[in-house]
């Protein structure tokens, strides 16, 4: 599978359009050989699911902040700072682009205790749910906070992202019903994967932009792959 980054990719310099963007969303989506894509989501303050990548704001929004601790009425009016000056995405409005065949990958966002921001698992559950009740598109998530997966697995096919053997193991024993792991593609070989989708987990990998790591990724057979480059990468999946 091709899954789309972001959007067109993150930190793509030759895409139009901001990673994480409704725009950005879309026109991926429109690619034949597209299976899906893959966002990353954040509670506001007030409960609201957005489309946000990076926790502070000011490099990319022009506004200091994180969102967890932003109020929804705020981050309305935010837009990218880009050439289109794209809006900052609510979730909800990806109902509207993706239809039954195609996937749609939530990489929630947690935040460890150093940062000083705490997000209710629990409470950022309810609130997907919500969002999600009406979406046609299959919906997998990502998590890379080992505790909050109780919260989710037992209601999505849920992936961890772990660069960790040692991780995958205990977490795949905890879990039986885990569905799969995400990693960054130089950190397991072909033989590892290849022994995780005997176990049956699926396995993605992403942090890929160059057409030599593209076919590298390729050539590990994972189950499918987050490129930043996505016009590359439909071109070497052929």
């Amino acid at each position: 599978e091709v899954i789309g980054h972001g959007g067109m990719g993150l930190g793509n310099i030759t895409s139009i359009y901001h990673d994480n963007s409704f725009e950005s969303v879309d026109l991926a989506l429109q690619f034949p050989g597209v299976d899906g894509v893959e966002v990353d989501v954040q509670m506001d303050l007030d409960g609201e699911l957005w489309l946000c990548h990076d926790i502070h704001l000011h490099e990319i929004l022009g506004i200091d902040g994180t969102i967890p601790l932003l109020p929804t009425e705020f981050l309305e009016q935010q837009e990218y700072q880009t050439l289109f000056n794209e809006p900052l995405c609510k979730l909800s409005r990806l109902g509207s682009v993706l239809n039954s065949s195609q996937v749609l990958f939530i990489d929630i966002k947690s935040y460890d205790e150093s940062s000083g921001i705490y997000v209710n698992p629990v409470l950022f559950k309810q609130s997907l749910d919500g969002v999600l009740s009406d979406f046609k598109c299959q919906v997998k998530l990502i998590i890379n906070n080992g505790e909050w997966i109780s919260t989710f697995v037992s209601s999505y096919d849920t992936f961890l992202d772990t660069d960790s053997k040692s991780v995958v193991q205990l977490y795949s024993e905890l879990y039986p019903e885990l569905y799969g792991i995400f990693c960054r593609n130089d950190s397991f070989n072909a033989s590892y994967i290849e022994q995780l989708k005997n176990q049956n987990l699926e396995v993605y990998l992403y942090e890929m932009r160059s057409p030599f790591t593209i076919r590298e990724a390729l050539e590990k057979n994972p189950t499918g792959i987050l490129p930043d480059d996505l016009r590359r990468a439909l071109i070497e999946s052929r």
